[in-house]
């Protein structure tokens, strides 16, 4: 199977997706359980930030191109 430029970007955009969506769900797990360093309202807003750049990601990934 030859890997198309269309098909190396949507493989691309979706491993970046899932790696931010997995990093947004670990800060939101971290928060949860109160480790230190993970207090505060930085951390939910960085978690939305992550899993919103990770839907917008994978949406571009199989609409867009």
């Amino acid at each position: 199977m030859l890997i198309t430029p269309e098909l190396a970007i949507k493989i691309i955009f979706t491993l970046i997706g899932i790696i931010t969506g997995f990093y947004g769900v670990m800060h939101i797990l971290f928060y949860k359980l109160q480790l230190p360093g993970f207090e505060g309202k930085w951390v939910m807003n960085m978690s939305a930030t992550l899993l919103t750049i990770s839907v917008i990601l994978i949406i571009l990934a199989y609409t867009f191109i």
